[in-house]
């Protein structure tokens, strides 16, 4: 029966495929992704805080070039689109703010389009002198993009178009200390926010202003101790909970849980 169940998905598996997975990656390597500037993109402008950097994250998808899953049975079970991850970097412009432009269509083989950006903020390195810190950029946004069909009698769809994010939410550092060997430091939201969407039609630019705040007044620590002592965390405001490695991020600005 597996020798049958082996034949018919050697069979079958091209077809489901399109192009075929074996045809689709030998090709894309050929014709990679490859965002080109000059057409629909979204624009992501910025003013860190002092001795903090953005960083970027662009996740591009494609359903032309989609793998199968199998189910328990080894049976097909649904396509799974594949996806590419690109940093992308800022640069500051007249004005003194960071820019960046990050185009929708990913060209290539595979037809890329941007499915998602991600972002966080970090610490300058030269705002950390000790070689034992290490800097870690912490999720903080993440923006997914939909792109709308523009037809003037397609109310629903019209209604639905959003292009711009504004994040100006206030973030909070974290120091997790691993005790004779080094110290991670990332921030962290601890209100909790959901992932907000950008919805274009066509020849539409999606617009991301990423403003965060730093408030440094009140820092988290993580301690994990080199011996047998148990691990803590330190909020605050001089709350310590024992035998916890992670955080109750609502109790970092001492606010409910249910907010």
């Amino acid at each position: 029966m597996n020798k049958v169940k082996f034949v018919f998905i050697t069979i079958i598996t091209p077809f489901l495929s399109g192009c075929g997975e074996v045809i689709d990656s030998q090709i894309d390597k050929y014709f990679p992704l490859n965002p080109q500037y000059g057409s629909q993109s979204i624009i992501i402008s910025s003013i860190p805080p002092n001795n903090t950097e953005p960083r970027i994250l662009a996740e591009y998808l494609s359903s032309k070039c989609s793998t199968i899953q199998l189910n328990s049975d080894l049976l097909p079970r649904g396509k799974k689109y594949r996806i590419r991850e690109i940093e992308w970097d800022m640069k500051p412009n007249k004005n003194d703010r960071l820019e960046t432009e990050i185009p929708i269509n990913g060209r290539g083989w595979c037809n890329w389009k941007l499915s998602k950006i991600t972002m966080g903020l970090s610490y300058d390195e030269k705002k950390i002198t000790d070689k034992n810190i290490k800097i870690n950029t912490g999720d903080t946004l993440t923006v997914h993009i939909e792109n709308v069909d523009d037809e003037k009698n397609n109310k629903a769809k019209q209604d639905k178009i959003n292009n711009t994010v504004n994040y100006t939410s206030t973030l909070f550092p974290v120091y997790k200390e691993f005790k004779g060997e080094y110290t991670r430091v990332f921030f962290v939201n601890p209100n909790g926010e959901g992932e907000p969407k950008i919805s274009l039609s066509k020849e539409m630019n999606g617009y991301i202003y990423y403003n965060p705040k730093l408030d440094e007044s009140k820092i988290t620590k993580i301690i994990i101790p080199a011996g047998e002592e148990p691990s803590r965390v330190e909020y605050p405001d001089g709350k310590v909970e024992l035998n916890r490695d992670s955080i109750d991020y609502w109790k970092i600005n001492n606010t409910s849980q249910w907010e």
